[in-house]
């Protein structure tokens, strides 16, 4: 046998021995546009998603010291989807990315709806949970966190009228 094919047998059963990697953990969620006969509250439906719309994801430490701080745009489908590698939560006494980092509204690019609601607290800052384990090629793995869905409203909207006087 070829010298070559026996180096690269040797090599393949030894990664199979090598433990899975992990790079950090991603941020996803998305961003809709609220309809006005929604105004007031939490409910989405019948809401559009929002192009382009920027979100924040900030990372505290216990002492609420900001550790991580960036912000990322929408696709054509209102998703955002974030990885983090450049944080390092252990050496700051943080279990997960669940118990420091937030993601809250910043704009949004459609002139017709850019009002900040606080929809699953996207004003004030909405916490990551976590929501599954994703694996990247064969040796990589990251956490999935997401905030839930976060709005924007028109900015044309006027009170509902009362309707049952």
């Amino acid at each position: 046998m070829d010298t070559n094919i026996l180096v690269f047998f040797f090599f393949l059963g030894f990664c199979s021995f090598l433990p899975l990697f992990s790079f950090g953990f991603i941020v996803q969620g998305q961003v809709l546009c609220q309809v006005c006969e929604r105004m007031g509250s939490w409910s989405l439906l019948d809401a559009q998603p929002l192009v382009r719309a920027k979100v924040g994801i900030k990372c505290r430490d216990y002492r609420y010291g900001k550790i991580y701080s960036m912000s990322t745009e929408t696709n054509y489908a209102g998703w955002y989807y974030e990885p983090i590698r450049k944080i390092d939560l252990k050496i700051h006494h943080i279990e997960t990315p669940a118990d420091s980092c937030t993601v809250h509204l910043i704009s949004s690019d459609d002139q017709n709806c850019n009002v900040i609601t606080n929809v699953n607290f996207g004003l004030t800052g909405a916490s990551v949970r976590f929501e599954k384990t994703e694996f990247v090629g064969t040796r990589e793995q990251s956490d999935l966190y997401s905030p839930g869905i976060l709005a924007f409203r028109p900015k044309n909207c006027f009170p509902a009228m009362d309707r049952y006087n």
